[in-house]
């Protein structure tokens, strides 16, 4: 009795390969777009979050918010000056929220034209805006 040989023939594997190489195509433009999507997303929420601290500042002196890389994403948080209470100051840190992915880059450029990349988790900058000035006042990295 003869045996049946039981592998792939030459056609079958290059339609399979052809077929691979086809989705991957659809898929590569697919993923770039996502990646786009969650950078813009994370720029968005930063400019708002930007805005927010303007917006608290004008009702305070000043108005802080936190960026901040932790092991899953990046978060901002808000410190809001709530005036004194017995006599002490009553600074309260909001919520943080989840802006972006840990895979997402998050860099900066301060006044002397140096960049800085947010890259080891527990990096972080406060931004502060000051009503008096009317501007927001140089990074503060913790």
């Amino acid at each position: 009795m003869r045996q049946k040989n039981k592998g792939f023939t030459l056609v079958e594997m290059v339609i399979t390969v052809t077929i691979f190489a086809i989705l991957l195509g659809i898929l590569v433009p697919s993923l770039n777009s996502i990646l786009g999507f969650r950078a813009q997303r994370a720029a968005n929420s930063i400019a708002s979050a930007l805005d927010k601290t303007k917006i608290e500042a004008s009702n305070r002196l000043v108005g802080e918010m936190k960026l901040e890389k932790l092991d899953d994403g990046y978060y901002i948080s808000y410190y809001f000056d709530r005036g004194k209470v017995g006599g002490e100051s009553n600074v309260k840190q909001d919520q943080p929220e989840k802006i972006a992915p840990a895979r997402t880059l998050i860099s900066y450029v301060t006044n002397d034209n140096v960049t800085h990349q947010m890259d080891n988790t527990g990096d972080s900058v406060v931004i502060t805006y000051d009503r008096a000035t009317g501007g927001f006042l140089p990074l503060q990295e913790t």
